[in-house]
């Protein structure tokens, strides 16, 4: 990248949008990521049928992309996403959120953005991988959602209980990252629709796009992403889980290295020692057999699901979702795994679906907090009742008994190491206790 790329575009390729306290120029630098703006452009302008971009801006970057949105000069748009070098595996996290993107739009019938053009390798023009995709349609929920009706916030959640039918739709014969068959990538299958749907969805989906491994940072992270271990695709729910401790066992008996006694940051003497580490991951796989259900298949169906659902991804236009963005983590993974309140809906305090009789009684803000939590009270009342009659495999999951004590353990059972390993411990013991 020569000095004028650098002056003329830098703050497209740097993280602009915070600071850190810590480590700031690693976090930084593992957020920059350059690339050839003119060739993005011109990519991204014939794929549209226009013939150059006049503008282009950074539209959001989070932690793991950068967001462009390109004017034509036919006055068409585009949208450019750039992932960071820590967004996940190269070739596999783009490749297969771009399949999963079509796999919504196209079989699902889900809202999601049309790719117009796109590149998992980074030996292309551009120089780095990249997802070009049409504008969609609509205001990002958060910017308006506390300024909705509660009419409009009820069609919006009646939305996304029909999205979530759609995904409950397909169930796949294993679990695992979704791909273009095309893309023959390393270990992949084809992908085996198992659930009663029809004979043409089922052909329509196994000559289109294959199960291969899962792009999860948990099996790629520093040394794991040259490490020969399981990545799936699995045949059996509980195979996953058991991949992630085998995982994280050989990382640490090959790369853990403690701190000096006199570190000041150590926290515990069970976190610096590779051997407690060890010995908390071996009863983790003790009791792994028990963890998943194994009385109901439904509950541990193979299903593609959107665990991002916060108020920035739905885009919505006049009380309804126009589209759905973000799928760069979604896999085909055990329903009882990613099933949940969507956060939107999420409300956690006392459920109030009507004012006291001394509502006219209490003070502005008293009557201001209270309607605010009768709408939220209103909303996940409706959404459980609809979930109930449309998703009953999801009402089961939301509702499974003692189902946080034993899907936690699954997902805090990576990184132990660099993160910390005493929730994994007292998940363990509430494990024990019931």
């Amino acid at each position: 990248m020569s000095d004028h790329s650098l002056a003329k575009y830098g703050k497209f390729f740097q993280y602009t949008s915070g600071r850190w306290l810590w480590d700031e120029e690693k976090q930084l630098q593992d957020r920059f990521t350059p690339f050839n703006v003119v060739e993005l452009q011109h990519i991204a302008a014939g794929s549209i049928g226009a013939n150059k971009c006049v503008a282009m801006t950074k539209l959001a970057e989070g932690s793991f992309n950068k967001t462009f949105h390109l004017k034509m000069d036919n006055g068409s748009t585009a949208i450019a996403r750039i992932p960071h070098p820590i967004a996940g595996p190269k070739y596999y996290t783009t490749a297969s959120e771009v399949a999963t993107m079509d796999f919504a739009r196209t079989v699902l019938q889900i809202p999601v953005p049309q790719v117009h053009a796109w590149s998992a390798r980074v030996d292309n023009p551009v120089g780095a991988e990249y997802i070009i995709m049409e504008e969609a349609a609509g205001t990002k929920l958060e910017d308006v959602w506390d300024n909705l009706s509660l009419e409009d916030r009820i069609s919006i959640m009646k939305d996304l209980v029909l999205i979530e039918n759609k995904l409950l739709s397909v169930s796949f014969s294993r679990y695992g990252n979704l791909y273009y068959s095309g893309e023959a990538v390393p270990g992949a299958v084809v992908a085996e629709v198992v659930n009663d749907t029809s004979p043409e969805l089922k052909m329509d989906v196994k000559m289109r796009f294959s199960i291969g491994p899962v792009v999860a940072r948990d099996f790629w992270t520093k040394e794991r992403s040259v490490m020969d271990i399981d990545r799936g695709p699995w045949k059996l729910p509980h195979e996953y889980a058991v991949a992630l401790a085998c995982c994280e066992q050989k990382w640490i008996e090959q790369h853990a290295i403690p701190k000096p006694a006199t570190d000041q940051f150590i926290t515990s003497t069970a976190q610096n020692s590779p051997k407690a580490h060890l010995s908390l991951l071996k009863k983790y796989l003790q009791v792994v057999p028990y963890l998943l259900p194994t009385d109901d298949p439904n509950l541990v169906a193979s299903t593609i699901w959107h665990t991002d659902l916060h108020a920035g991804n739905p885009l919505v236009d006049k009380g309804h979702i126009t589209s759905v963005i973000d799928w760069q983590e979604a896999w085909a993974g055990p329903l009882v795994l990613q099933g949940r309140h969507p956060r939107l809906v999420d409300y956690q305090g006392d459920i109030i679906l009507k004012p006291p009789p001394n509502f006219k009684d209490l003070e502005l803000n008293e009557k201001a907090q209270l309607k605010k939590q009768i709408a939220s009270s209103i909303i996940l009342y409706l959404y459980e009742q609809q979930t109930a009659k449309l998703n009953p495999n999801l009402n089961r999951v939301l509702h499974l008994k003692l189902g946080r004590v034993r899907c936690e353990p699954i997902s805090f059972v990576s990184n132990t190491w660099d993160d910390d390993i005493l929730p994994l411990h007292e998940l363990l013991i509430n494990v024990e206790r019931h």
